[in-house]
């Protein structure tokens, strides 16, 4: 909820939290402002650590990332944002630790500014 109110007191803006977008999917984005039809997904579990025992193998592995960082994650993630865009949504991803950074601020109020000079 702290972002919710970031965006709120930065720049006026309502945010919803786990915004469905796609009627057909159970897809969410993380939040989503809908002045601006901007997603906002925060990739978490990039230097995850993860140790696992192979299942065919028995062989002990070790993981770093989480699901994102995976083959699989990665393609879902990819049909998710490509599925987004074509229904004209803007997305900006963000790792965890960058959620609260001026920097993504500035990204969204470049967005905001844009929206305002058409």
């Amino acid at each position: 909820m702290m972002f919710v109110k970031l965006i709120g007191q930065e720049l006026g803006l309502q945010v919803t939290k786990e915004f469905k977008f796609n009627p057909k999917r159970k897809w969410k984005f993380d939040y989503y402002i809908p002045e601006l039809k901007l997603g906002i997904e925060v990739e978490g579990g990039t230097y995850k650590e993860t140790w696992y025992r192979d299942k065919k193998t028995g062989e002990l592995k070790h993981h770093v990332g989480g699901r994102h960082n995976t083959g699989e994650g990665f393609l879902e993630d990819c049909e998710k944002y490509n599925s987004a865009t074509v229904l004209g949504f803007k997305i900006l991803r963000f790792p965890p630790d960058k959620l609260f950074s001026e920097k993504t601020l500035n990204e969204i109020k470049e967005i905001y500014r844009k929206q305002l000079i058409r």
